[in-house]
């Protein structure tokens, strides 16, 4: 699958990633070689466990989680501020 989509070393940014689609994607990400992840969910410990079941096939893929709902333009103003994401941000 690495090859496939090209995401070895990679880094990304997944909104909703504590289940459903979000999840589905975080781990594919991960499953492709994404050296790191940075997931937003509405609840903590569902991003806990979604980080744990990724990490169990994944041991190679870095995560960091925040609590967030993207529907509030506060987390977009958080997000542009965070010196954490500026490896994640290409311009």
């Amino acid at each position: 699958m690495n090859s496939q989509l090209g995401l070895s070393g990679k880094r990304a940014i997944i909104t909703g990633a504590s289940r459903g689609i979000g999840l589905a994607i975080a781990q594919a990400f991960a499953s492709a070689g994404v050296s790191q992840l940075f997931l937003t969910g509405r609840s903590l410990e569902n991003l806990e466990k979604a980080k744990s079941l990724i990490e169990e096939r994944n041991r190679s893929t870095q995560i960091s989680l925040r609590k967030a709902d993207i529907k509030h333009k506060e987390f977009w103003v958080a997000m542009s501020t965070r010196k954490d994401l500026v490896p994640f941000i290409h311009l």
